[in-house]
């Protein structure tokens, strides 16, 4: 993907680690080595910085992608001392290391930005301009060339984590498994951190299957089907133009003979709007008749 490719070889354990395992920030940092069990393909998390328990006061498992494996091989064999991402010297970083930098500017090398600014190139013409797209064009006041500028949306290295849920979710895991891969005591903080993409939910959508797609208005054999079946309920008084069927005998109601009409909406069976299988939402007296 272009972020990655736009990362240094040294910085992609880290960043693909936090991507594929959902780790926080001080998880990553206090990692170590013998935390990773590459042949049984799982991390132990067991630590926040240096701190011997991480954020929730329990220690979880995570399982290891198996396209995660050769960063991770990487960050063993390149590390120095026993931590699994430490700094340039082999120390434990702090939490005032800000990845966040690293990260934007990898999105912006890679085109993964929101819009372009465009600024004149010309000292002291000062013109700019917000466009979509990158195209270089003279300038509109003076006709030297614009420069473009991506703009990225200002992402957190935390935001990796929401990344990991929301994809997780996608590929069909279970809400109770990913709050668990996350650490998270609460099932509502999960929720929070899950951004389904708009793609995705219209493909969920179309997995409704509900009968009608030989009833579209197009359909010109339909159209005399219609017209037989919409007729109002003379015998009891309604107009709605309702599909009717047949009731097989007249009950009583409330200890009294009351002769009710064999002729009733179809919807009834399934609901008023027609969208509840076997929840009908008639109430009531008509109720009581009906049933």
């Amino acid at each position: 993907m272009p972020f990655f490719r736009a990362l240094d070889l040294d910085q992609r354990p880290v960043f693909a680690t936090a991507i594929a395992t959902g780790l926080r920030k001080g998880e990553l940092c206090g990692c170590r080595k013998d935390d990773i069990d590459l042949k049984r393909r799982l991390i132990f998390v067991r630590r926040s910085y240096d701190r011997p328990i991480p954020k929730g006061n329990e220690e979880r498992v995570v399982p290891i992608p198996e396209a995660l494996v050769p960063f991770l091989e990487q960050a063993i064999d390149s590390a120095p001392g026993p931590l699994l991402f430490p700094d340039e010297s082999g120390s434990m970083r702090t939490p005032f290391w800000q990845p966040e930098d690293i990260l934007r500017r990898a999105l912006k090398r890679g085109g993964v930005v929101t819009s372009y600014t465009h600024v004149c190139r010309r000292k002291g013409c000062g013109y700019s301009a917000d466009r979509q797209d990158a195209t270089i064009e003279p300038c509109p006041r003076c006709g030297f060339k614009l420069w473009p500028k991506g703009n990225v949306r200002k992402i957190r290295f935390h935001d990796l984590r929401h990344t990991y849920a929301t994809l997780l979710l996608m590929f069909g895991a279970q809400p109770k498994s990913v709050q668990k891969l996350l650490g998270h005591a609460d099932p509502r903080t999960t929720d929070q951190y899950v951004h389904l993409l708009p793609d995705f939910m219209s493909q969920e959508v179309n997995r409704l299957q509900l009968g009608i797609e030989s009833l579209t208005p197009a359909r010109r054999e339909d159209a005399g089907i219609v017209g037989k079946v919409s007729q109002s309920l003379s015998e009891d008084g309604s107009d709605l133009g309702i599909p009717l069927v047949s009731t097989p005998e007249t009950p009583k109601v409330r200890g009294r003979n009351q002769s009710v009409s064999r002729a009733i909406p179809a919807s009834y069976d399934t609901g008023c709007m027609g969208f509840e299988p076997m929840a009908s939402a008639v109430t009531g007296p008509r109720y009581n008749q009906l049933n």
